[in-house]
């Protein structure tokens, strides 16, 4: 393993990857889309000349080869090797044929990183399947699913990937706030989860914006990093993420009460749930 160095598997604009970069490591960024690839080389380019990063333009698939891509016209980040991903509540997409690679290869030809951060849009546990015992990075995370589960194996399988390999520490965490879930239920971390989520979702008076913004998850990680993490963000990794470790199966009852406590509100949407697994190896 190189603590030098970090995956950004699916570097959509480039945020999560200015983030690292200013946090001094090297950083290997994969994305399909080959415009959002060409963007970042122009964003990034005194970054790649000094060799502190570099930019694969290609998709994670099961093979190595190429494929349909499906480029959302809507949102970006919903681009996705499948359709149903890209085209939700009706939007349009087009495919583009992209070149692929098995995440195992690329593992094998770079080497195996400190942190691997994944979000690429129903195919992060390609990632996951692919990592070996004995060659793992120290943290990972991914989405914690895409909208399309719909049995309980299908909730748990990236986290149960996670433990079978030999990963004994989680966190969930709110993509939208970077907000951790915990259950039984903190009160104190409650409480800032719902004072995000309503600072980050609701027009407020002035007067109260201010007090939500104190106790805001993002404004907390600004004053501790000095960075703003933008929407759609991962947001920090490792021990930096806010709230406790938890176990595989306090991981599980978590995400079980939150999942079951989203489908519970009047039009919820499958793919309203971004959160993220963060795990670590000890």
């Amino acid at each position: 393993m190189s603590a030098e160095l970090i995956y950004d598997v699916g570097m959509h604009n480039g945020d999560d990857t200015a983030f690292y970069l200013r946090q001094g490591y090297r950083v290997l960024a994969i994305e399909a889309n080959p415009q959002l690839a060409e963007k970042a080389r122009g964003r990034f380019q005194q970054e790649i000349r000094d060799g502190r990063l570099q930019i694969l333009n290609v998709g994670i698939a099961a093979e190595d080869g190429e494929r349909e891509f499906w480029i959302s016209h809507r949102y970006s980040d919903w681009s996705s090797f499948d359709r149903a991903v890209a085209s939700r509540d009706g939007g349009e997409c087009h495919a583009i044929v992209v070149p692929t690679r098995r995440f195992g290869g690329i593992v094998a030809e770079h080497g195996v990183p400190m942190y691997l951060k994944i979000d690429i849009e129903g195919s992060d546990v390609l990632c996951v399947g692919d990592l070996q015992r004995g060659r793992l990075p120290q943290y990972v995370s991914l989405e914690s699913e895409c909208g399309n589960a719909t049995e309980a194996d299908e909730w748990f399988r990236p986290l149960r990937l996670l433990a079978d390999l030999g990963y004994r520490r989680f966190k969930l965490i709110d993509q939208r706030t970077l907000a951790p879930l915990s259950y039984p239920l903190n009160v104190e971390l409650l409480t800032e989860y719902v004072a995000a989520r309503a600072a980050a979702l609701l027009p407020r008076p002035a007067g109260v914006s201010r007090v939500l913004r104190r106790v805001r998850v993002r404004e907390q990680l600004y004053r501790k990093h000095g960075w703003r993490f933008s929407d759609g963000c991962s947001g920090p990794w490792g021990n930096d993420t806010p709230g406790r470790w938890m176990t595989a199966a306090e991981a599980e009852r978590t995400y079980e009460f939150f999942r079951r406590r989203h489908f519970r509100r009047a039009r919820a949407r499958a793919y309203g749930i971004w959160w993220d697994w963060h795990a670590a190896l000890d």
